[in-house]
């Protein structure tokens, strides 16, 4: 492989193009938009960087397709982004014709490329870009599957503490909100996420009452007792045996409610509390619009 074109020079085209640059697996990347002199200067800056770097791939800025002639891989970050309060189908018109000319240029001066999809909505641009360009199947490809795994294994290791190269995720389905992680497939140190124990708060973002419960569920057992005592309202409920937890076993089982209380203790000093994302005044209107045309208010 020689050559890799990013149509698109905004945020996500540039970082894509800088990171396949410093790898230096191709000789040339391309990288064109139409905002004249933004690809050029960003080219520029890239390049100055190759000494510092040490890389050799050179950086082609550029507003004509005629030089991403014979491109081996074609990034498209085209389109126009989502703004507050929009979803990814809002884009579908708009983002489609934007699309649809892109796919035909890149064909015009490629014969086979491989094309990778990051426009929005995602698996809407990529059957558009494979009708389009007629390819064979395995020539186009979206790149939600990897990103959302991506946002699955940091939010992992975000909770978990372990190092993300020691984290395996998988995410499947449609890029958005019908996208499901598949915590089965998922390892953490080799381990599988279902197998770890999760610790669980039933009041943690506000003071601590009697009625409080905290706990953890292995992929065996459930245990939990009173927060604020220890040794009050202790449960622990076989999950193999009892997936409905009719059966508290914790009275029969003193040694498993000691290894549970252990783990516990471990994870309730690690264990950090996200606080509520806080909306801005506009944000506040907007989901308040949205709450109204639904009814709600």
């Amino acid at each position: 492989m020689s050559k890799v074109t990013i149509v698109g020079a905004g945020k996500y085209g540039s970082m894509t193009a800088l990171r396949i640059a410093e790898s230096d697996m191709v000789s040339e990347v391309v990288m064109t938009d139409i905002v004249e002199g933004l690809p050029q200067g960003l080219a520029l800056d890239m390049n100055q960087s190759r000494y510092v770097e040490k890389f050799q791939t050179e950086i082609i800025g550029t507003n004509s397709y005629k030089d991403t002639k014979d491109s081996d891989v074609v990034v498209v970050t085209a389109g126009l982004p989502r703004k507050p309060g929009m979803s990814r189908m809002d884009l579908l018109s708009t983002n489609g014709k934007i699309i649809k000319d892109v796919t035909n240029n890149i064909m015009e001066y490629s014969n086979s490329p491989i094309i990778i999809v990051v426009t929005n909505p995602l698996d809407q641009m990529t059957t558009l870009v494979a009708e389009t360009s007629e390819l064979p199947k395995k020539n186009v490809i979206g790149q939600a599957g990897i990103l959302d795994s991506s946002r699955f294994a940091y939010f992992i290791s975000k909770k978990t503490g372990v190092p993300m190269k020691e984290i395996k995720a998988l995410t499947l389905g449609s890029h958005g909100e019908t996208m499901v992680p598949v915590p089965s497939q998922c390892l953490v140190n080799d381990k599988k996420l279902t197998e770890l124990p999760a610790y669980f708060n039933t009041n943690p973002h506000k003071e601590v009452t009697l009625d409080d419960k905290v706990g953890i569920r292995t992929s065996k057992y459930k245990y939990f007792r009173a927060e604020i005592d220890k040794g009050k309202e202790i449960n622990l409920y076989d999950l193999e045996n009892d997936p409905q937890e009719n059966n508290n076993i914790a009275s029969e089982n003193p040694e498993i409610v000691k290894s549970m209380e252990e783990i516990l203790e471990k994870l309730t000093k690690n264990a950090t509390i996200d606080e509520p994302e806080k909306l801005t005044k506009k944000q506040e209107k907007i989901v308040e619009e949205q709450l109204k045309e639904m009814g709600y208010i």
